[in-house]
């Protein structure tokens, strides 16, 4: 579906000395656990994110 790629070429660049995640990356990591646990509370992803690093690697290959 490419959903990275369009939402990193429909927003502008984060800032020069921004390092990790391009932005689509990021909203594919919120996106899969707001689906994957029915939770929107952002407080709990960064927990989440660390238990499934797996995940954050298969969205930093797209």
């Amino acid at each position: 579906m490419n959903i990275v790629q369009i939402i990193d070429e429909n927003l502008l660049p984060p800032h020069s000395n921004r390092k990790g995640l391009s932005y689509g990356q990021l909203a594919v990591l919120l996106l899969t656990y707001i689906v994957s646990e029915a939770d929107h509370r952002v407080c709990c992803v960064e927990k989440w994110v660390n238990d499934h690093k797996g995940l954050k690697d298969r969205a930093t290959d797209s």
